[in-house]
């Protein structure tokens, strides 16, 4: 298993977001700015299949937020919310 900074050194040399539930990942986001784009899931407790139905609703809308600029992204049963 990869540990976070490695994580973080292979998103930042290939230009790539990372997907996470992880907490460290917005902490280290707001405090150093890296990884450089982060989807931040806040379901909780959710099937497969719940996730993918929220994932198929808003994709296109992620992506689009993260071609515009955004950086940090938060996705949870509410929606999407950008962090400024």
């Amino acid at each position: 298993m990869l540990q976070d900074n490695e994580i973080i050194r292979i998103a930042i040399e290939n230009n790539r977001s990372v997907v996470t539930k992880d907490s460290d990942f917005k902490d280290n986001f707001h405090s150093k700015g890296a990884p450089p784009k982060v989807l931040y899931l806040t379901f909780g407790n959710i099937s497969n299949k719940d996730l993918m139905s929220y994932f198929e609703r808003y994709l296109d809308k992620i992506i689009e937020l993260f071609d515009d600029g955004s950086e940090f992204i938060e996705f949870n049963r509410n929606g999407i919310f950008v962090s400024t």
